[in-house]
């Protein structure tokens, strides 16, 4: 039963309405927002749009008693930056490590890292070699 007023409407249910009704959600009407994946998904695009404006830059750094170090930064995608840093420690055959949004080698590796970056598939104008 709904009574109405001037100012605010007013809902009284009865207790004998209360156990006729059955709930109203059920698993089968259950809508999950974000539940639905396709390709083209909004997050996708993102990760695609962030991928084709991707800027690495890849630089020598000279630390305590003149050992080199290479730093690569410029990757927006965590999971993604250790994978890479993992297979170029590998391929190159040094040591290294990724973490705070760059990859640190050991060892001057520039062009090494960078025909690896182009095998990889990232395109030439959005590497920078300093």
């Amino acid at each position: 039963m709904i009574t109405k007023n001037k100012y605010h409407h007013q809902i009284v249910i009865s207790i004998s309405e209360i156990k006729k009704e059955k709930p109203v959600s059920s698993k089968k009407n259950r809508i999950e927002p974000f539940a639905v994946a396709d390709e083209n998904s909004f997050d996708d695009l993102l990760k695609k749009l962030d991928e084709d404006e991707i800027k690495i830059i890849v630089q020598l750094y000279v630390i305590k008693r003149g050992k080199r170090v290479t730093n690569i930064k410029g990757f927006t995608d965590q999971e993604k930056m250790e994978s890479i840093a993992h297979e170029l420690k590998k391929t190159i055959g040094t040591g290294g490590t990724a973490k705070n949004g760059m990859i640190v080698l050991q060892g001057d590796h520039r062009s090494k890292v960078t025909e690896f970056l182009l095998t990889k598939g990232y395109p030439r104008e959005s590497i920078e070699v300093i």
